[in-house]
């Protein structure tokens, strides 16, 4: 069985959501909306449903050491750019910070 071609592909970013400021979510049967910054990503409600602050978006952990001096990464913590998500991770960042919302505007967090 052989398994693609063998040529490398280079990275193409993925544009999903990239037209929208916000997408409504089903969850448990229930639509909730995630607004979407265009360069940060998918933003979450503070608990009780209050407006997002500044830092309030689903990130994704570098899964490697991305920079020699990972000290000057807040928590020793490198994150990935929402321009350098996958289609994939786009939708799950998504997905994910429509069950925070739905669980926060509830505050059954």
């Amino acid at each position: 069985m052989t398994m693609g071609t063998g040529e490398v592909q280079v990275f193409s970013p993925s544009t999903l959501y990239d037209d929208v400021t916000s997408v409504m979510i089903d969850v448990d049967g229930q639509q909730v909306e995630v607004q979407i910054d265009r360069e940060e990503g998918p933003r979450v409600v503070k608990i009780g449903g209050g407006p997002p602050g500044p830092n309030d978006f689903v990130k994704i952990p570098q899964p490697f050491k991305a920079h020699p001096n990972m000290s000057s990464a807040p928590n020793n913590l490198m994150t990935k750019s929402w321009g350098c998500f996958t289609t994939t991770e786009r939708k799950q960042a998504v997905y994910m910070a429509a069950k925070i919302n739905n669980c926060r505007m509830a505050s059954r967090c």
